[in-house]
């Protein structure tokens, strides 16, 4: 009478193998600059599984990161990570639209993630140009139709870019350049190609301009999400073979219980 629960105990445990954990990270920024020109960016992973040999690398405008990258050899769940990053090399004041990009190893398998920041150098500024953003996703393609409005009474030559992790590809530009005259609207269309072994991405549409003397940017955040793929589940073909053989342990076993009890069953009806 003892196999079965044995035999369930095994069910369980191969079940157990099965789910794998996560490595979520959340990446924030200050956005005016620490003494020394100094850029503050706090990382955190609030997943349930640790991410190794992480490299943080800055993408700036504007300016040049004193380092072009910044090791972490472990992230554990719900540890925050402070980067201190020096900005050289300063050139026009204002507001940028810059971006943190996070390479780190799960298990055997590498992943990106990008964390665009609103970065104030020397003096904040107000862009007076408005994005929006439709995004369709599906099968590691996503279309995004953008529009920008000039919303002051000026000509401007905007910038219209976008931020994605280097693990993006994409289909046209990465970029446009627009001459927007006064409250026009222009519209523009990226395409990229995203890898389908990670669950979500973050990344930016960003306008950015310099208009007497001084830099003007901002940005549309983009979420692109996707349901895990059956191969990010963690069960593999032996797992799987593993369970089916569990399961018939507990078949087999239960029909011989079954047997030994009607045997026992006919044994007594006979002594009677």
């Amino acid at each position: 009478m003892n196999k079965i629960p044995f035999a369930l105990l095994l069910l369980t445990l191969l079940t157990g193998i099965a789910s794998a954990g996560t490595v979520s990270l959340t990446g924030t920024c200050q956005s005016d600059l620490m003494p020394g020109n100094t850029v503050n960016f706090l990382l955190v992973n609030t997943g349930n599984e640790t991410a190794y040999n992480l490299q943080l690398s800055p993408i700036i405008t504007g300016a040049s990161p004193q380092n072009l990258s910044y090791p972490v050899n472990v992230l554990t769940p719900t540890i925050n990570t402070l980067f201190l990053i020096p900005l050289l090399n300063i050139s026009t004041l204002g507001t940028y639209i810059d971006a943190f990009v996070a390479t780190y190893q799960q298990g055997s398998q590498v992943f990106t993630a990008l964390f665009p920041c609103t970065i104030n150098m020397g003096k904040a500024t107000t862009s007076a140009v408005f994005l929006s953003v439709n995004t369709f996703s599906g099968s590691g393609t996503s279309i995004m139709n953008v529009s920008a409005l000039n919303a002051i009474d000026a000509n401007l030559t905007v910038n219209v870019s976008s931020l994605f992790p280097p693990s993006f590809t994409f289909v046209t530009a990465r970029s446009y350049l627009l001459e927007l005259g006064p409250y026009q609207t222009k519209k523009v269309q990226f395409v990229v190609q995203y890898p389908t072994s990670q669950g979500s991405y973050t990344g930016a549409i960003v306008d950015h301009y310099v208009y007497a003397n001084l830099s003007y940017a901002s940005f549309a955040p983009i979420q692109i999400s996707q349901s895990a793929p059956a191969a990010q589940s963690g069960i593999s073909p032996l797992l799987i073979g593993g369970i089916a053989v569990g399961a018939a342990m507990v078949l087999l076993i239960a029909r011989s219980i079954i047997k030994n009890k009607k045997k026992q069953d006919g044994t007594k009806e006979v002594s009677a």
